[in-house]
């Protein structure tokens, strides 16, 4: 695809994310006791942009409070994303082709900085075990091949990142990941 084209596609892609996104049912806000944050990082550019809205469109938003944070934010200012919003789990989004040497900086910067949360690298489109290995990104808690198996291991997280959840001094459970906010 040339540029004209990639920006025709991720265009539609969009408007039909948002307009499913609208379809779904508004949340009554009493799970909000047991809303995770999850902070969805595109590693670098406008399609993976994308994909990281299509997992946030595809979380409950009675079980998750999502943000995205944009394709084109420099290392410093996702670290400061991480510390201002607190997530328990940063996803990082990765398409193939390549991108890994920046995958694996900026999952480096923010293990470094933010030893606490969660990482996960969403490699979706590797069709093989070979074609990259999931262990090629040093600090992530591990490396998922497509969208499902993403949405899974956050299903699977999600009671636990509740139970690790801080009380706040009135009693009540903050959201999970604003530990210190």
């Amino acid at each position: 695809l040339d540029a004209a084209d990639l920006r025709f596609v991720v265009r539609g892609a969009r408007e039909i994310v948002h307009e499913v996104a609208a379809l779904r049912p508004a949340t009554d806000g009493a799970a909000d006791a047991d809303r995770v944050r999850v902070l969805i990082v595109p590693a670098r550019d406008e399609a993976e942009h994308v994909a990281a809205d299509v997992l946030a469109a595809a979380l409950d938003p009675g079980r998750w409070e999502v943000r995205v944070a944009g394709d084109e934010t420099l290392a410093s200012e996702l670290v400061a994303a991480v510390e201002e919003f607190r997530p328990a789990v940063v996803v990082f989004v990765a398409l193939p082709p390549g991108g890994m040497s920046h995958l694996r900086y900026l999952v480096g910067r923010v293990r470094t900085k933010c030893p606490g949360v969660r990482l996960v690298v969403g490699r979706w489109g590797c069709e093989s075990e070979t074609a990259e290995p999931a262990e090629g990104v040093k600090g992530a808690e591990g490396t998922d091949r497509s969208p499902a198996e993403t949405r899974k291991r956050l299903a699977e997280w999600h009671a636990v990142l509740v139970t690790e959840g801080k009380q706040t001094p009135g009693g009540k459970r903050a959201l999970v990941g604003t530990a210190g906010a």
